[in-house]
């Protein structure tokens, strides 16, 4: 048979299914020896990347998270600020507006008084005669805010007789202004001729008439001159002793919405209602005013905020490089030696029996022991606690498999957290666990706390999955979250574990033998085994038993220790 030449077309495809079945069989695709160490030194340079990059980031989210933290500090003190400023000028003006109202009801009595003297002692004195002119100046000195009083016609208005002398007979005082539900005629801004800025109020009663400076006021209150402020009646009628651009407006909204004050950014207005008279004082402040009070505020609020911040900053950096530390170090340690698995024996308490053990992570670092709510709580926090459990799963496989084969009614028990509860990646880990190993689901418990289940959202989901392999599940720490029946009733769990707080009291009859006695009674009635955690003295194992408790753990029956320590206790 003549051999032809092979076409070019197979030849290309021989030679790739020859590539592809040496990198199959982890053959190098190419033998030149440049070539491979070229791609082990780019596989080292990415990992050296990755590792500078995860550190970067690391570093840059801590400063991110404390720049945070100064800036919400900073502007909290800001905030605060403003909210001070704005408060001490809210009190400011309502201080004032008191003192107004006190100056607007004192002249008002003092009117009154002079009114209520002309009508009783001066009825029966012929009119502008010298014993009515006494009386009048008797009246005027006696009030200190009265600037003059005066006999007006009833007829045409004009001033017969008064205590400012011969000059203001028939003075003219113009046009009304308000009647007040008093009978009080008011007359505002009246000027007399003879008196040079001068400027009166005029309230007038039967034929008496008497003058109060309009600025008697704010004489008396020692006020900025952006101050507005002043009275009015409820009755109706213009601004009384006021001075300032004010809306009245402003003041009888106020009165309708029950409030004593308000600020809408341009003007702060305070009102002062009065109990006894019809008068309501008011005083407005610009938006400059208030804005001075915050800038006063600042001045101490600021600094302290950046103080605050800075020293929160600090301490969560220090914080979070810490955590991010000791999570970085637990993760380079997890591959070694220095990671690994000690086991509490749990007993049957009706016979005494060993009949399996939880597994419990320690890692010492540094020829010291590192505690493990510090370094779980960090890995968590740093989000690798997924890859501890991956650790911990195969720790317990290398360790047990052989005591498991030899007494098969043995069990380890693992422990999960919320984490692990959140992802489908502990199921994943259990399957390989039961693969790896070759033994029954029956060999292992798995753990969760009662907070991880309550905190974990797809934890239903994945303990049914769990339980669905045929292995049991124990709520781990029961009494000491918000112990829901509903989530009992959700999960279905197989066991209960009473925490060791709770069990540390039952023999001394405290509150915690009644939480006790409450999880047994919950167990039963749920068809639940239940686990006490942290039993040391007998007294508290008998307690347990004699209400119906089956197993136990607690240095009474051992401390955790290596694998090898299970073995005698097993027999």
């Amino acid at each position: 048979m003549s051999q032809g030449r092979v076409p070019k077309e197979i030849l290309l495809s021989r030679l790739q299914a020859k590539r592809a079945a040496e990198a199959a069989a982890g053959a190098p695709a190419d033998p030149r020896p440049g070539h491979a160490v070229a791609r082990i030194l780019a596989l080292a340079c990415r990992r050296v990347n990755a590792m500078l990059f995860s550190r970067t980031m690391t570093l840059a989210l801590t400063m991110l998270a404390c720049a945070s933290v100064w800036v919400a500090c900073v502007l909290v003190s800001c905030k605060l600020a403003e909210s001070r400023g704005l408060e001490a000028s809210r009190d400011s003006a309502a201080e004032m507006s008191v003192s107004v109202l006190t100056s607007v009801e004192r002249i008002a009595g003092q009117v009154d008084g002079v009114f209520e003297d002309m009508a009783t002692m001066g009825a029966d004195l012929p009119r502008c005669g010298d014993a009515d002119m006494a009386l009048m100046h008797r009246s005027q000195v006696r009030s200190a805010y009265i600037g003059a009083v005066a006999r007006v016609s009833e007829a045409d208005g004009r001033m017969q007789c008064s205590t400012m002398g011969a000059a203001a007979r028939g003075f003219d005082l113009g046009m009304a202004d308000f009647v007040n539900p008093g009978g009080i005629t008011w007359y505002q801004h009246v000027r007399p001729p003879w008196l040079s800025n001068a400027d009166f109020i005029v309230m007038v009663r039967d034929d008496v008439a008497v003058f109060v400076l309009n600025d008697v006021v704010t004489s008396i209150l020692a006020t900025s001159a952006d101050t507005a402020l002043g009275a009015f009646s409820r009755s109706g009628g213009p601004m009384v002793f006021h001075r300032g651009r004010f809306d009245p407006e402003w003041a009888r909204s106020l009165l309708r919405s029950g409030m004593n004050s308000s600020f809408d950014g341009a003007v702060l207005v305070a009102i002062s209602p009065s109990k006894h008279t019809d008068y309501v004082s008011f005083v407005a402040f610009p938006a400059e005013r208030v804005d001075a009070a915050v800038r006063n505020e600042q001045r101490v609020m600021v600094p302290l905020g950046v103080f605050i911040g800075t020293v929160s900053a600090i301490c969560l950096f220090l914080f979070l490089q810490r955590m991010t530390s000791m999570a970085a170090a637990l993760c380079r340690a997890l591959p070694t030696e220095r990671v690994f698995m000690h086991y509490q024996p749990i007993v049957d308490l009706r016979t005494l029996r060993c009949i399996g053990a939880e597994a419990l992570m320690r890692w010492q670092r540094n020829e010291q022991f590192i505690p493990p709510d510090r370094f779980i709580v960090a890995a968590e926090r740093a989000g690798v606690i997924n890859r501890v459990t991956r650790r911990a799963i195969s720790l317990v496989a290398r360790d047990a498999s052989e005591l498991l084969r030899l007494y098969p009614d043995f069990h380890i028990s693992i422990n999960l957290s919320a984490q692990d509860l959140c992802v489908g990646h502990a199921v994943e880990l259990l399957q390989d666990l039961l693969r790896v190993t070759g033994l029954p689901a029956s060999n292992f418990w798995v753990e969760a706390t009662e907070t991880g289940v309550l905190e974990a959202s797809e934890a239903a989901k994945v303990i049914a999955q769990i339980r669905g392999m045929g292995i049991r599940v124990a709520v781990d720490d029961f009494g000491t979250g918000y112990s829901s029946l509903a989530i009992l009733d959700n999960i279905r769990p197989d066991m209960l574990k009473i925490d060791k707080q709770f069990v540390a009291t039952i023999v001394d009859g405290c509150a915690g033998r009644e939480v006790v006695m409450a999880i047994i009674a919950l167990g039963k009635s749920l068809g639940l085994d239940m686990v006490a955690e942290g039993v040391e003295t007998q007294e508290q194992a008998d307690f347990l038993l004699a209400n119906g408790v089956r197993y136990a753990q607690g240095w009474l029956f051992g401390k955790p220790g290596p694998i090898s320590a299970l073995k005698p206790m097993s027999l």
